[in-house]
């Protein structure tokens, strides 16, 4: 399914990358927690942080916008531009027809998350 540029794909896999990173800023990750607060995200889960970052994101310079997108919400960024310009309210909208045609929660982007990471320890223990 496309979004405006992204697709429900691209969405989820943002929602894993900034799912990894809301762990990083919970665990105290000095880096992450400085990025968060001068975004103003103080969302605990993926779903709510990318609204906030939808926020600010059009405020943003075009290499702050590449900077902190790649980030955050790793090699998806690309795609979610055009779903970041529209703000809040045009990402809310699209992220609900979203859900409703591709159910996509923050427990199954966690769960991927975690699964990932499984992998990655398995790999590097290999």
């Amino acid at each position: 399914m496309r979004l405006s540029g992204g697709d429900s794909a691209d969405l989820e896999k943002g929602l894993q990358s900034l799912n990894k990173k809301l762990s990083d800023f919970n665990a105290g990750d000095e880096s992450t927690v400085k990025m968060f607060k001068s975004l103003g995200i103080t969302a605990t889960d993926a779903e709510g942080a990318l609204l906030q970052l939808a926020d600010v994101f059009p405020k943003m310079s075009k290499q702050d916008q590449v900077r902190i997108g790649s980030e955050l919400l790793g090699k998806s960024y690309a795609s979610l531009v055009p779903l970041l310009e529209k703000g809040r309210e045009g990402l809310s909208g699209l992220m609900e027809e979203g859900q409703r045609l591709n159910p996509v929660t923050t427990e199954s982007a966690k769960r991927a998350a975690e699964y990932n990471d499984a992998l990655d320890k398995l790999n590097f223990a290999a």
